[in-house]
């Protein structure tokens, strides 16, 4: 199960797609921003104290084979999470996989996305899209109506251009690596706490 039991688990989620920026300030005020590139997804999980030290035992000694250094999938799709992540618009897949038809260019921050049926939003602000099956995971920034398909997120396209499939909403899966790895702490006999909240970022290749 990797870390997805920590999503499906958790307490409460922090989530970080904001791009990383520098900032001086001169002596008469001025501030000036560069960005300094990568707007990796971060995700900081805190896991509530309390649950059976029996309940968790495997599932601790399986995320700590894995540990800090190596990539694994997460998603947001169940345990009550979904939610978070439905698709706002109101078009029905064209595929049968679910997904809708997609054409890129890398460094772009607007995509082609067709096919399927709707009558109102093809995307809402907020949704998120990823793709192909292993591309990245990208947030939806503007509202595209039913007879526009262009979609504009929120970072410059990673993946190298080409056509394919476009994942929505909780259909979305995260590679990420776990960067803070917390110990559990074992108290009232048989209950299980931890020193501190997971923090999973996005690996960018």
């Amino acid at each position: 199960m990797s870390f997805q039991w920590i999503i499906d688990n958790a307490a409460e989620i922090q989530i970080n797609n904001q791009p990383l920026v520098s900032s001086t300030t001169t002596r008469d005020g001025v501030t000036r921003t560069v960005s300094r590139g990568g707007q990796p997804w971060v995700f900081t999980v805190t896991l509530p104290d309390g649950p059976r030290w029996q309940d968790y035992r495997e599932l601790i000694a399986t995320a700590q084979r894995y540990d800090r250094h190596t990539e694994q999938d997460i998603n947001f799709a169940g345990s009550g999470l979904e939610w978070m992540f439905a698709y706002q618009g109101d078009f029905t897949p064209p595929n049968p996989n679910g997904t809708f038809n997609a054409d890129w260019s890398t460094g772009f921050d607007t995509f082609t996305m067709t096919g399927g049926t709707g009558s109102t939003n093809r995307v809402v602000a907020g949704d998120f899209v990823q793709l192909t099956s292993t591309g990245h995971v990208y947030q939806v920034v503007q509202t595209s109506g039913a007879v526009s398909t262009t979609v504009r997120v929120h970072r410059p396209i990673i993946e190298a251009s080409g056509t394919g499939d476009v994942y929505i909403g909780t259909a979305t899966t995260f590679t990420v690596k776990c960067v803070e790895f917390p110990q559990p702490r074992i108290f009232a006999r048989n209950q299980v706490g931890w020193t501190g909240p997971f923090v999973f970022v996005e690996v960018i290749d």
